[in-house]
C-alpha cells in the first residue's frame, strides 16, 4: 500500500485516482477532506463553527498532475484569538484569498457570494483541461456545481466521494499520533469522571466537571461529549447526562468522544455508585473483558466487520446472557464513527492502519447497564492498545 503519512502523500495517492478515472482535476468541497489533504483545518475552527455554523467557505482543486490550489476566505488566514495571519498552507499548495468579512459588502459569505467567488478562481487555474472533473457528488451544493458547468459546460462529471472515505480507512503515522493525543485525553476524562461519579450528583454535575477540567487542561474547546447514562436509563445503552441524580449502587455508563486535531476517538467505562460492585455485576463485568479479549484478538489487516461482531455477540451468549442490542465497535478518524462498522452486515475489512473501537456490553436490571470501550490500531503484527484508563467498576 502507498503510504499515506502526510497531507502531500494522500494528494499523491488522489492523483493517481484521477489518472486511473482519467480525470483532470478534483475539486474537493467538504471541510475535512480539504484537512485531510493540505493540513489546512477550512471551516473546522469551532469559533466560526459554532456562530456560522458547517457552511462550505473554501475549496480545494487538484490537478492529476499534482497541482494544488485552495480557495479560501481571508478570516479563515486569522487567528481569531490573537488577529495574526497565517501563511502555514503557503509554500506548499497554491492559495487565493477572497474578502469574507467586509463592511462595504457583506459580513458572512453565502453560498451565491462564494459561488461567485469560485467561479472567478476556477477560470483561472486552467480553462482548457477542464475536461473531466471529480467532485465530492455527497457534498457539493448545486449553487456550486451551477458555477462550475456556467465555466466549463462541456466538461463530464464524476463522483470520488466514496473513494475518499474508504481512502481514510487506514491511518497515516500523522493521523495515529493525532488519535493517540486524544485517547490519551479520554484516559484523564475517565478519572475526573470516577471521581465526581458519587450520589446526589446529578448526570450533568459530572458531565460539568469532565469538561471544565478538560476544557481548562487542553482548551480552548476541548470538550468532551457523549453517553452519561445512569441507573433505569443505563438499561437503554446511552443517552445525553440529564438532571438525574446518581443513586447508590447505580451503575453509570459513561461513553465519552473528544477530538484532538479533528480526530475523534472514542472510549466507554461503567462505574457502580457508591458502594463495592455485586457479584452479578462483577461477574457481568468479566464476560464483558472476555468478549472484549475474543475481538481484540481478531483485529487483524483482512477481518471482516461482521466478524468482529459475531465474536462479541457469541461470547456474550456462551454465558447466557443477550445477544448485543447495539454494534459491536467501528473504526474512528475524521468522524467519531467510520468505515467499517463492528455489526452483522458489515463485509468491509479492516485494513492495516485502520484505528478501531471494540464496545462489548450487558444490559439487565439485576446488573444495570455495563459497558467497555477500548481503542485500539490494527497492524500488521496484531492490534496495538491506545487506550488505559483501568477497567473497573469501583
Amino acid at each position: 500500500m502507498e503510504s499515506k503519512n502526510s497531507p502531500k502523500e494522500r494528494r499523491n495517492f488522489l492523483t493517481s485516482e484521477l489518472l486511473r478515472v482519467e480525470a483532470d482535476w478534483v475539486i474537493v468541497s467538504h471541510p475535512k477532506h480539504i484537512f485531510y489533504l493540505t493540513g489546512f483545518p477550512s471551516n473546522l475552527n469551532a469559533w466560526y463553527s459554532l456562530m456560522k455554523g458547517p457552511r462550505s467557505t473554501s475549496f480545494m482543486a487538484l490537478r492529476s498532475d499534482g497541482r494544488c490550489a485552495l480557495l479560501l476566505g481571508r478570516s479563515e488566514l486569522e487567528n481569531p484569538f490573537t488577529g495574526e495571519r497565517t501563511d502555514a498552507v503557503r509554500g506548499l499548495v497554491d492559495v487565493t484569498e477572497y474578502e469574507d468579512y467586509s463592511l462595504k459588502g457583506e459580513m458572512i459569505a453565502y453560498g451565491d457570494r462564494v459561488a461567485a467567488e469560485m467561479k472567478r478562481w476556477l477560470g483561472g487555474l486552467d480553462r482548457r483541461r477542464f475536461r473531466k472533473v471529480a467532485i465530492e457528488e455527497w457534498h457539493l451544493a448545486e449553487v456550486y456545481r451551477d458555477a462550475l458547468h456556467t465555466l466549463h459546460p462541456d466538461a463530464r462529471v464524476v463522483g470520488i466521494s466514496k473513494f475518499l472515505v474508504e481512502m481514510r480507512m487506514s491511518k497515516g503515522d500523522d493521523e495515529v499520533e493525532k488519535l493517540v493525543k486524544a485517547t490519551e485525553m479520554l484516559d484523564h476524562s475517565y478519572s475526573v469522571g470516577r471521581e465526581n461519579s458519587r450520589p446526589g450528583r446529578s448526570e450533568l454535575d459530572v458531565y460539568g466537571a469532565i469538561n471544565e477540567d478538560v476544557f481548562h487542561r487542553y482548551g480552548p474547546f476541548a470538550w468532551v461529549v457523549g453517553d452519561h447514562a445512569s441507573g433505569e436509563r443505563s438499561l437503554g445503552v446511552g443517552g445525553v447526562p440529564t438532571h438525574r441524580k446518581l443513586k447508590r449502587g447505580d451503575t453509570f455508563i459513561l461513553d465519552l468522544q473528544v477530538a484532538h486535531d479533528n480526530y475523534w476517538s472514542d472510549m466507554c467505562r461503567t462505574f457502580v455508585v457508591g458502594r463495592k460492585p455485586s457479584r452479578e455485576q462483577e461477574s457481568a463485568l468479566a464476560v464483558v473483558k472476555e468478549a472484549m479479549e475474543e475481538a481484540e484478538n481478531l483485529l487483524y489487516p483482512g477481518t471482516k466487520g461482521k466478524v468482529v461482531y459475531a465474536s462479541v455477540s457469541r461470547a456474550l451468549a456462551d454465558h447466557g446472557y443477550s445477544d448485543l442490542p447495539h454494534h459491536a465497535g467501528h473504526a474512528i478518524g475524521l468522524d467519531d464513527q467510520e468505515r467499517p462498522w463492528f455489526i452483522p452486515a458489515e463485509e468491509r475489512k479492516l485494513e492495516e492502519g485502520s484505528v478501531c473501537v471494540v464496545e462489548p456490553g450487558i444490559y439487565r436490571k439485576d446488573t444495570g447497564g455495563i459497558r467497555i470501550e477500548d481503542v485500539f490500531v490494527v497492524t500488521a503484527k496484531g492490534p496495538k492498545k491506545l487506550s488505559h484508563f483501568p477497567v473497573k467498576l469501583g
